[in-house]
């Protein structure tokens, strides 16, 4: 697991986002929408998928 910064945020998530932010304003041209036909794929594979967003993560999987 990683280690968690003083407002329980992880500090690899944070630097991964603080990377992607950098590369959006520097490519902006790289960002495409998603079209319908990704996103019907993306529904199609999560649609039997029971999850609770509250319920903490198995240590097992993290």
């Amino acid at each position: 697991m990683n280690q968690l910064n003083e407002f329980g945020d992880d500090e690899v998530v944070g630097k991964f986002l603080k990377l992607l932010a950098k590369d959006i304003a520097m490519h902006p041209e790289r960002l495409h929408k998603m079209d319908s036909q990704l996103t019907d794929l993306l529904l199609g594979l999560t649609a039997d998928v029971d999850f609770d967003l509250d319920e903490p993560l198995d240590p097992a999987n993290e």
